[in-house]
């Protein structure tokens, strides 16, 4: 009695502490959660707004919007699926294709790599696995990883962002990796063009970092929890992500949380927060508590849960010190009552208990149980046999479990198979390509759907009378060289093009052979697909790439030649090849005569339109250049009055006739003809084309007589010039009438010695300007100085010697004369540094000053002046002589004597007067 109340008093004890304990576990380790789910949540959020605001990326936008005006010149994304199909379907993995290099080679992909590196290099981990941006076409235009998949319009995550701006997909995990991670998709809308779609900008957000900061808080909350806690966040779909002490585990089936969930108590300052009790994997019983998120405000995906694990002895440590103190009592009074009813125990009554419990345990599938009862009398006797029975009945349910497992297992695969028959029946029947299959005697013995409507098979009762070439080629018998038929031949598949006007279309062809299990060909398996479309595209980009080349073609003939007719040659060469015109002629608009006069043709049989000449409005040519507009004349023969003039116009049997008139920079540059001997059959394409060559042409001739008005206005402005030289040259001479004819002199013996001394020809124009303009400086001198009949004073002389400086001063600003100003301002430079204004001294000076002092000075001392008269030449000859070295450059004094004295002979003296100018020889 004594020992039941000790168990009584303990046993309420103990349930009011696990309750109080429960309580306070729940509440605190609930909040805590609800704490950490929140830092997860805020992380995540934090990152969709950062690359919200990096969707308005000024490089983001340009990227998107010229992609998306380049594809609407496409029309759709056939162009873009036929590439994909045609040159980048099927890369490894691993390797980059041209694709994907012309994708990386962006400068948005750029962009986003090094945004991408930034995140990871900064927290020192992958925080972003991936960056990608779509047009709103749904095509990749960048990217930072590798990938074949180039168009993304057919997805969930990009039609959701691109209608509603904005799709957070549930949590995935890489399967190489092993990690999970966050696509966060937003739609970046035009917002020039009333909040448009133009594009999709894709982020896949690791998990990494959700980890570090759950490990950082578990740190500081669970700390004193440690050793017996455990943190887990989990999707909502019950997959594991992080572990606080599971190190070794990644992913794991948490499914145990089916367990009875029961809300926190009521003023709980967590929300959203269950309680559970479980058994984990380790058998433990476990308190744990989990609070879930809700997302996103309405985005889908993430949903979270973060649970906080505690094994249940741990948490109940301290009703376990309470409840051992307890039984320690109760053991002692238990134990004494225990010995007494010893005494009272008999053989036969333990013999018939173990009997009795291994009946219960049999009647309830225990059949593995076992009953020791070593007596030799009747109860012994029957425990044999009872064990004999349950040894029976175990073998009995091992072998109908075993025959019923293999029933369901064969139950299973049958309906597996005939799944699998189903399934594959329906996807041969929905392939929209045509699948037929052949035995060896050209029989159709099989065929999908598509093959039925298009090749016009009855039904699917195939017969003999099913032949694949009257289906295929509309031919009674298999045509000679047929590809298919050479399969059967060989066994070797093939593939192949051919057109096959029994339907109208160009088929690409796929010939499989078939083989039984002895490996002998029973026939083959044809694959056909309609490519008309696609040939249509490839003569489209041909004659595309054709036109192009003739522009180009013209573009270089304008751009290298100045020869009008060469160009209008090459213009007409593209024209017959483009617009496959049997002849052309160029015509172009007189503008003294306002006539169209003959230029170049190509195509014609004799000279009929040569020396074509037409006013304005007259004719078809005329009319178009008068009204500037195309003129299409389709039967020759109902107007033959137009080309009467031409006596053999007849002879060239032209049917069709087209007149373009040539407009460039909006002035009538001339008329392009097309003549044709048969009907032209013209589209707007062609026509569009027709304009372009016009135009192209128009330039060509815009460019050549715009080069030639620009040369003879430079050779009319360079003529202006030099005669104005002259003319201020002239007007220093009748200044100084004692000088005159001076400039003109000593200008050609310049030019002379400046040809003898080799210097190049560019720079004799510059010497002569120079040569003329040498005193144009003494505009500046006062006339009482520059015109005193006797010798100046010594401050005339500084007034004189300012003269080069003037002339510097008032040709520098003339870039035209800047080249010639050496003669100006340097004539009066000496050899030995001694002249002026700036005391150059040797090579200094430059040569054509140096070749001009020595004929200034001679031409100066053989002239009169008013202060003295003109020197006798053996004295002109050995001053100049003695200035050799001193004030003249030695190789120029040289050769000037040399060419002007070549002539006379040992010391004596040509006899010269100061208006005669030096014979070279």
């Amino acid at each position: 009695m004594v020992a039941l109340l000790i168990w009584a008093s303990g046993y309420c004890a103990l349930k009011v502490s696990k309750k109080t304990l429960l309580d306070h576990y729940v509440e605190r380790n609930g909040t805590i959660a609800n704490e950490m789910l929140h830092e997860v949540d805020k992380y995540i959020y934090g990152k969709i707004e950062t690359f919200q605001a990096y969707s308005s990326d000024e490089t983001v936008r340009t990227t998107l919007v010229d992609s998306n005006r380049a594809f609407q010149k496409m029309k759709d994304m056939q162009a873009y699926i036929s590439n994909i199909d045609e040159e980048w379907i099927s890369p490894a993995r691993d390797e980059e294709t041209p694709m994907m290099h012309k994708i990386f080679g962006t400068s948005l992909s750029r962009e986003l790599i090094e945004l991408k590196d930034f995140y990871n290099e900064k927290y020192g981990r992958t925080i972003i696995r991936e960056i990608s941006a779509t047009n709103r076409f749904g095509a990749v235009v960048a990217a930072t990883n590798k990938t074949t998949d180039f168009r993304q319009d057919d997805e969930e995550w990009w039609q959701t962002a691109k209608k509603e701006g904005m799709y957070i997909k549930d949590i995935g995990i890489d399967d190489s990796s092993q990690e999970y991670s966050v696509d966060i998709s937003i739609g970046i809308a035009d917002t020039k063009k009333g909040g448009s779609s133009i594009g999709v900008l894709k982020v896949v957000l690791s998990i990494n970092e959700i980890k570090n900061i759950l490990k950082e808080i578990y740190d500081d909350e669970v700390s004193e929890d440690k050793a017996s806690s455990k943190v887990v966040l989990a999707t909502k779909d019950k997959r594991l992500i992080y572990s606080s002490n599971d190190k070794d585990v990644f992913m794991s089936d948490i499914s145990y949380l089916t367990a009875s969930e029961d809300p926190l108590p009521e003023g709980s300052d967590a929300s959203n927060v269950y309680n559970s009790s479980i058994i984990n994997e380790r058998g433990q019983d476990m308190f744990v508590v989990h609070a879930h998120s809700k997302g996103y405000r309405d985005f889908k995906g993430l949903g979270w849960m973060l649970i906080v694990e505690r094994k249940a002895e741990d948490v109940f440590a301290p009703v376990t010190i309470l409840r051992n103190q307890i039984l320690s009592i109760s053991f002692i009074v238990t134990f004494l009552a225990v010995m007494l009813g010893v005494f009272f125990s008999t053989n036969i009554v333990r013999s018939v208990r173990k009997l009795r419990d291994a009946a219960i345990k049999i009647g309830r599938g225990e059949l593995d149980t076992r009953i020791d009862i070593d007596s030799d009398d009747e109860i012994g006797e029957l425990g044999k046999e009872f064990k004999n029975m349950a040894e029976n009945l175990r073998n009995t349910t091992v072998q109908l479990d075993e025959f019923a497992r293999e029933v369901a297992e064969r139950k299973q695969t049958e309906e597996l198979l005939l799944q699998s028959r189903q399934d594959w029946a329906e996807t041969f029947d929905t392939i929209t390509d045509i699948i037929t299959v052949h035995d060896i005697n050209y029989n159709i013995i099989r065929a999908n759907k598509a093959a039925e409507q298009i090749l016009n098979i009855p039904g699917n009762e195939y017969s003999r009378s099913v032949k694949c070439f009257r289906h295929y080629h509309g031919t009674d018998t298999p045509p000679a060289g047929c590809p298919s038929c050479n399969c059967l031949n060989t066994g070797e598949p093939a593939t192949f093009e051919v057109f096959e006007p029994h339907l109208n279309s160009h088929v690409e062809i796929r010939s499989i052979p078939r083989f039984n299990s002895n490996n002998e060909l029973i026939g083959l398996i044809h694959v056909a697909r309609d490519v008309s479309k696609r040939k249509q595209d490839e003569e489209l980009i041909r004659t595309q790439l054709d036109r192009q080349n003739a522009l180009r073609s013209i573009d270089r003939a304008i751009i290298g030649s100045i020869d009008l007719k060469m160009t209008l040659e090459v213009f007409i060469d593209q024209v017959l090849a483009q617009m496959k015109i049997d002849a052309a002629s160029v015509l172009l608009l007189n503008k003294q005569t306002h006539t169209l006069d003959y230029v170049v043709s190509k195509g014609f049989r004799s000279n009929a339109l040569k020396y074509t000449k037409l006013r304005l409005g007259e004719s078809h040519a005329g009319r178009a250049a008068v009204e500037r507009q195309i003129i299409t004349v389709p039967d020759l023969k109902k107007n033959p009055e137009a080309f009467a003039g031409s006596k053999h116009f007849s002879a060239e049997d032209f049917v069709a006739y087209i007149a373009i008139p040539l407009i460039a920079k909006g002035h009538v540059k001339g008329v392009l003809e097309l003549f044709h001997r048969s009907p032209i059959h013209t589209s707007p394409d062609w026509l569009e084309f027709l304009e372009a060559i016009a135009d192209q042409g128009a330039i060509a001739v815009d460019n050549a007589t715009m080069f030639d008005d620009l040369q003879r206005s430079n050779m009319e402005l360079t003529l202006a010039y030099d005669t104005t030289i002259e003319g201020w040259s002239r007007a220093m001479d009748l200044r100084d009438s004692e000088t005159e004819g001076h400039s003109r002199r000593v200008t050609d013996l310049t030019l002379q010695v400046a040809l003898e001394m080799g210097i190049s020809d560019d720079q004799f124009l510059h010497i002569r300007r120079g040569a003329l303009l040498h005193d144009i400086g003494k505009i500046g001198i006062p006339d009482n100085i520059l015109l005193k009949p006797g010798a100046l004073t010594e401050e005339e002389w500084i007034v004189m010697k300012r003269h080069p400086e003037y002339a510097y001063n008032m040709l520098f600003p003339i870039s035209y004369l800047r080249p010639a100003i050496d003669i100006p301002h340097c004539h009066h430079e000496k050899w030995d540094g001694t002249g002026y204004p700036r005391g150059l001294k040797g090579e200094e000076i430059p040569l054509s000053a140096r070749i001009f002092a020595v004929v200034d000075v001679w031409d100066a001392l053989r002239s009169e002046r008013p202060y003295r008269k003109a020197w006798p030449e053996d004295k002109v000859i050995a001053h100049i002589r003695a200035l050799s070295g001193t004030h003249f450059d030695p190789a120029v004094v040289e050769i000037f004597l040399k060419i002007t004295y070549a002539k006379c002979e040992g010391e004596k003296v040509c006899d010269r007067s100061p208006s005669s100018s030096p014979t070279p020889l």
